[in-house]
């Protein structure tokens, strides 16, 4: 009875021992497995429009990784932390939109709920923008705030802000929109370079530009107005061009004529004085004869135009008077 419960026992322990033995195993495996599990969950791929860099218990290391296949030690001793460098980012701001759609009736604003902004000329704008932006440098960005965007946003309204500031309503709507985005883009990225964020500023577009839907109607009237005047000012430019030059060729012409005609007057009398000098000369030496000769002279002149003539006797000597020929006797 003694020896039998002895040999029960001792095949009791055996099977114990077996199952332990077995369970040891199984553990071993499990515990490798899980052990190999876990350090391949360091392997990690980088998309192609990304880079990455490790954390190595916080701490930054040196390599940035490009695309591709990237070992690192598992969490909690790396930590990989992917940039898409190569990826255009969009941050919309719409935080000074218009309150609703004018043509659901929807006029008024509301001073606490509804967004705006206001001109250099303190005139009510509401504006929606899109902003799209680029990360250069994935360390800066990663530690050069905690929470990136928000700041982005913030730099962003603040530049829009101080541009409208300076700009009037009337150029803010019309003639002045590149100039204001490039205004925008530019304060805003010297901000950002001053606090190294490694962000670049890629485009800066105004999705909405309006003045309060309560007085959009004057507003484009305005603008048509406006739009009207530039268009008579082209007009009226465009004529000038095709008509100066044909003016300018006129002028031309009759100073030319003028010119012309006066050293024509010019020669002619200094050639009748010349002939009148001369003949003085020749007065003052011989008046008899010179008389004579300008009597001879001026009738031979007068009897060019004569149709008729009669000779009147008695006088002295043959004088020739025009007449007409019914009067003739």
């Amino acid at each position: 009875m003694g020896m039998a419960t002895k040999t029960g026992g001792s095949l009791s322990a055996q099977a114990v021992l077996g199952a332990l033995k077995e369970s040891s195993r199984i553990l071993r495996w499990g515990f490798g497995l899980l052990a190999l599990l876990y350090l391949t969950s360091g392997f990690t791929r980088v998309a192609p429009h990304e880079n990455a860099i490790v954390l190595r218990f916080g701490k930054l290391q040196p390599n940035i990784h490009s695309p591709g296949f990237l070992f690192a030690w598992p969490f909690p001793i790396d930590e990989v932390v992917r940039v898409p460098v190569r990826s255009a980012l969009e941050l919309r701001l719409d935080a000074w939109g218009s309150p609703g759609d004018a043509a659901q009736g929807v006029t008024t604003l509301h001073p606490v709920r509804n967004g705006y902004t206001l001109t250099g000329d303190a005139n009510i704008v509401h504006t929606r923008l899109t902003v799209r932006y680029q990360i250069v440098d994935p360390v800066a960005a990663v530690f050069s705030a905690s929470e990136p965007e928000p700041l982005l946003e913030a730099i962003l309204y603040q530049s829009v802000t101080s541009v409208l500031a300076h700009t009037g309503v009337d150029a803010a709507l019309t003639s002045e929109r590149d100039l204001m985005r490039q205004e925008i883009q530019r304060l805003a990225q010297e901000e950002l370079n001053r606090l190294g964020m490694g962000i670049q500023l890629v485009a800066v577009e105004f999705r909405e530009l309006l003045p309060a839907r309560a007085v959009i109607p004057a507003f484009q009237e305005v603008v048509s107005a406006q739009v009207e005047a530039r268009t008579i000012s082209q007009q009226a430019e465009s004529y000038r061009a095709e008509q100066l030059p044909a003016a300018e060729a006129e002028a031309y012409r009759v100073r030319q004529e003028a010119m012309a005609e006066a050293g024509n007057l010019v020669a002619r009398a200094n050639g009748e004085a010349s002939s009148f000098l001369a003949l003085y000369a020749e007065y003052e030496q011989t008046p008899a004869v010179t008389r004579a000769r300008l009597r001879a002279e001026t009738w031979e002149l007068i009897s060019q135009n004569v149709k008729t003539s009669m000779i009147l006797p008695g006088s002295p000597g043959q004088l020739w008077l025009p007449t007409e020929p019914e009067t003739q006797p």
